[in-house]
């Protein structure tokens, strides 16, 4: 008998949440995750909700395996975002990326802002890029 692929901390796991349109994206611990994406699938596009990792595993890469793991399974369609930094505001805890510095993250993940740099979408089909 197979056994199961074991889940190491750096696996992307996917969770349909609702009927194939909302989805989340987990890396890390299954009982604890160290970071997730949340995806919202459109009739003519996907949107990503939110992405965040945990303040103490940033700088690992996290955030782009999350990202790429969107890519890798939305890649066909047109993906777009708000580009939003977090603002925290019950508690004080470390908000993440500025705006400048997440518009150059996406950027470097093939999005591009759009005319009231508001939004960016990436458009569908284009390839992976590696960084």
């Amino acid at each position: 008998m197979p056994t199961a692929p074991t889940l190491t901390e750096r696996d992307v796991r996917v969770t349909y949440v609702h009927r194939e349109s909302l989805f989340q994206f987990q890396v890390g611990a299954v009982d604890e995750p160290s970071g997730y994406a949340n995806v919202v699938q459109h009739h003519r596009h996907v949107w990503i909700d939110e992405i965040a990792v945990r303040p103490e595993r940033r700088g690992e890469g996290l955030a782009s395996m999350l990202l790429n793991a969107v890519i890798d399974k939305f890649g066909h369609r047109h993906i777009g975002l708000s580009c939003c930094p977090f603002v925290p505001y019950a508690r004080p805890v470390n908000p993440g990326l500025d705006r400048d510095r997440l518009l150059d993250w996406y950027g470097r993940h093939g999005f591009e802002a759009d005319e009231y740099d508001q939004c960016m979408w990436r458009p569908a089909g284009r390839p992976v890029l590696s960084l």
